[in-house]
């Protein structure tokens, strides 16, 4: 199926796109310096085009954190940052210090990545586990995680129901209501 796949250019996902990049061995633009984020997500296909855009001598630069590699179901490399380090022969840097996190925020992430630390000009910041959730209790610039989808869903029927705008990322669940 594999193989009837790769000349079906009608329809074609992104991962078809690194795939087909590299099995048809399509040109690709070659730099002197290479940038990649997110790192720890990469998986083979994604290394290998990276390597293609390097020009000989190349230098790359690739930011990740071990801890938050969350594409595994996607083919990501569970040991992406070691395996990059590896192959690309590269030195690793700490890069310990939470620029984007409250300090709270950062002590409650220790537990996970005991190496994390808060910057010195971050905000304390507040942690809360509310276990009954009202819509006013938020405003429009509040961000609210669920690791499950009917929680979220439950309090986005109060908002509307109270005319307060919500928007539920990660799924396409608008069309069904």
């Amino acid at each position: 199926v594999l193989a009837d796949g790769l000349d079906t250019w009608n329809v074609v996902d992104y991962d078809d796109f690194l795939y087909m990049t590299i099995v048809h061995n399509l040109p690709l633009p070659r730099f002197s310096w290479v940038f990649v984020d997110e790192s720890q997500d990469l998986n083979a296909a994604q290394r290998e085009i990276t390597r293609r855009i390097m020009k000989p001598n190349a230098r790359a630069l690739f930011v990740g954190a071990v801890a938050q590699a969350i594409y595994g179901f996607r083919g990501a490399d569970s040991e992406s940052m070691q395996t990059i380090a590896k192959e690309f022969n590269c030195t690793p840097l700490q890069l310990s210090i939470s620029y984007r996190c409250p300090k709270s925020v950062v002590e409650l992430a220790r537990a996970i990545v005991p190496v994390i630390e808060p910057s010195d000009t971050a905000d304390n910041g507040t942690i809360s586990r509310p276990t009954v959730w009202n819509a006013t209790d938020f405003q429009t610039t509040d961000l609210v995680m669920c690791r499950n989808t009917a929680p979220l869903v439950t309090l986005a029927y109060k908002m509307i129901g109270q005319r307060i705008g919500v928007q539920i990322m990660g799924r396409e669940i608008g069309k069904a209501l």
